[in-house]
């Protein structure tokens, strides 16, 4: 009996959307359901069947708006979050603790930053060892100066190590 309910909502649903209006919010308020009801329905083949019917034949799909604020990416406060999320990387902070860290320097929430990190590949496009590499190569530019003057091999070494003793 209750699957029934459902497949005349559904039905019913469908033809309000081929013969009246598109608009899902309307259809959700309507028909007494949540928009995500909607189009969990419009995705069935019940759906499919019942537009077939009503022998409707334009755009079967709802246009969903983007759930992304990509203003609010875009802004100040997000290349901020970028500079400090690569910062912490830097210094060597564990991955799991960036995002709370930025978060709170910034007064973000820690779901944001990191689905910002997720979503614009703050981490693929950086590489911890590499990096740490570098940091090498650099000490080892100066370490030559340092390695001539304590080999064990030469002669003033060899002095200083009798004097010592």
């Amino acid at each position: 009996m209750r699957q029934r309910r459902l497949l005349v909502k559904i039905h019913s649903a469908a033809f309000y959307f081929s013969h009246i209006s598109r608009d899902v919010n309307e259809i959700a308020k309507r028909f007494g359901v949540s928009v995500d009801a909607i189009y969990k329905w419009a995705k069935t083949s019940e759906w499919e069947f019942a537009l077939d019917v009503f022998n409707y034949a334009g755009e079967r799909e709802f246009a969903r708006r983007p759930r992304r604020d990509t203003q609010r990416d875009a802004g100040e406060v997000f290349e901020n979050a970028r500079d400090a999320y690569l910062k912490a990387m830097d210094a060597g902070v564990p991955v799991r603790k960036i995002a709370t860290i930025v978060a709170k320097s910034l007064g973000l929430k820690r779901q944001r930053v990191y689905q910002w990190a997720k979503r614009y590949g703050w981490r693929e496009g950086y590489d911890r060892s590499s990096n740490r590499q570098e940091k090498v190569s650099n000490l080892t530019g100066s370490l030559p100066y340092l390695t001539e003057r304590d080999d064990p091999n030469t002669e003033e070494s060899n002095e200083r190590d009798k004097t010592a003793k």
